[in-house]
């Protein structure tokens, strides 16, 4: 769904000088820089990737497409929860930040036509709070945990998994941006469609964490990481970065396709 008319705030502020924007959008990220290296929120690596993916979609699309990733990364980041950042101490990686924009990256390099490029930009950040959301929430509030194909009862966290609350919760995070996407398109379809995607993305995640991401036998448990001699599902070179990135881009290459 691409929105025939652009709100005139958004406009405006999608009219600012190139180079004022670039400005503008180098002293925002590194405004972020200090609290998300600090948090651990993200690694520096990280976060020096995230100013790059920001500096070139402004570039492309104007400054006011800053909103939508932004959402995402302070959600994200304020949901993620403290046992995964002791895991990565060091904060979120490169790696995943690309899992996450690189199909936004994608869009706006590819996709000649501006207002058609921002649509799936938002498409992309839609699908990522929703997933993230549904992922994080949804193992804080845990409750019962099936896999979305096989509808086995599966313990809470491993990919593939869903529940009523985390269900719920990806709905939330798509509902967020396409309240933010308002700012874009007034367009009632447009919203919808930001709704939809956001929450369609988030499902095939889920549908692909439980086909395509490696599982792992260790001793009695469970887990997403491992040797190859331990893999008992999945393939051994699909983890949950490649998983969220591959939802993300076969969601977007459905709409484009459709649409």
């Amino acid at each position: 769904m691409w929105p025939d008319k652009i709100s005139s705030l958004y406009a405006v502020v999608q009219a600012t000088d190139l180079n004022i924007s670039l400005m503008v959008t180098l002293l925002l990220c590194l405004a972020f820089s200090y609290p998300a290296i600090k948090k651990n929120w993200l690694s520096p690596l990280a976060m020096a990737t995230a100013t790059l993916i920001a500096i070139l979609l402004v570039y492309n699309l104007g400054l006011a497409i800053l909103l939508f990733p932004f959402i995402f990364t302070f959600i994200g980041s304020l949901i993620s929860k403290k046992e995964d950042q002791k895991q990565e101490k060091k904060g979120r990686t490169t790696k995943q930040v690309l899992a996450n924009a690189g199909v936004a990256v994608l869009s706006t390099l590819l996709i000649k036509n501006p207002s058609e490029a921002t649509a799936l930009v938002i498409y992309v950040f839609a699908i990522a709070l929703s997933d993230t959301m549904s992922s994080e929430l949804g193992k804080k509030f845990s409750g019962p945990t099936y896999d979305i194909c096989k509808f086995k009862k599966i313990k809470s966290g491993l990919s593939g998994g869903v529940s009523i609350i985390g269900t719920g919760f990806g709905l939330l995070g798509s509902s967020i941006m396409a309240i933010a996407a308002l700012c874009y398109s007034t367009s009632l379809n447009f919203f919808l469609a930001v709704l939809v995607i956001g929450f369609t993305g988030m499902l095939v995640d889920s549908i692909l964490g439980s086909l395509a991401q490696g599982k792992y036998q260790i001793g009695t448990k469970l887990t997403e990481s491992g040797n190859k001699k331990d893999l008992v599902k999945g393939f051994h070179f699909i983890d949950n970065d490649a998983v969220n990135f591959l939802s993300i881009l076969v969601t977007i290459g459905i709409t484009v396709f459709i649409f």
